[in-house]
């Protein structure tokens, strides 16, 4: 678990941050928790190389912290085995465009990180509203074996979508967790 309460700038804590993981040669899972720099992509790339499980409690967030490049390490195979991204809780008093930034940029740190890890991916906890499904269909995940998608079905997700990554996923699952609520403008999505 690791997140520092003071600001101290995104340069020296990351730094820092790979300066404690490097005598750690058996650590297996870097959590994020209370992150004042905010998750950025060089501390994704430090995980990747260190660790199969990241996780991203409701207390972290990713950072704004400057474009996310195309041909970062999320685009090549990595090794993480495990994801979990508990979205950040005040987003849910966000609204219109906030909201909508919000979920775009969840998904393109998202969508990065799981085509990197689709090969290994074994387990993963995703937001529902966030989740790149469409970039996630076109892959094959052959060791998935757990999948949990919470939070709104978002408006934007095609009724077909989603039932066609299930139907792939499926047959390699054991545990599969959906909970995901109607949002209240729009009629119930079939799959729920």
């Amino acid at each position: 678990c690791y997140g520092p309460t003071t600001y101290m700038g995104a340069t020296k804590f990351e730094e820092m941050f790979r300066a404690r993981l490097e005598p750690l040669p058996n650590l297996i899972c870097v959590r994020f928790h209370r992150t004042s720099v905010g998750v950025t992509p060089a501390l994704i790339d430090i995980v990747l190389k260190k660790v199969p499980r990241l996780e991203i409690d409701w207390s972290a967030r990713w950072s704004y912290n400057g474009p996310i490049q195309a041909d970062r390490i999320y685009t090549v195979p990595n090794t993480l085995t495990h994801l979990s991204y508990e979205p950040f809780t005040w987003r849910d008093s966000l609204t219109g465009q906030a909201l909508e930034a919000e979920f775009a940029l969840e998904s393109r740190y998202l969508v990065q990180l799981l085509c990197g890890m689709h090969a290994n991916a074994q387990s993963l906890l995703l937001p529902m509203e966030s989740a790149p499904l469409a970039a996630m269909l076109e892959l094959p995940w052959p060791n998935i074996r757990d999948l949990s998608l919470r939070g709104q079905y978002p408006a934007s997700l095609s009724e077909r979508l989603f039932p066609e990554f299930l139907i792939r996923v499926l047959p390699q699952l054991q545990s599969l967790c959906v909970r995901a609520a109607p949002q209240n403008t729009h009629p119930r999505p079939p799959i729920l």
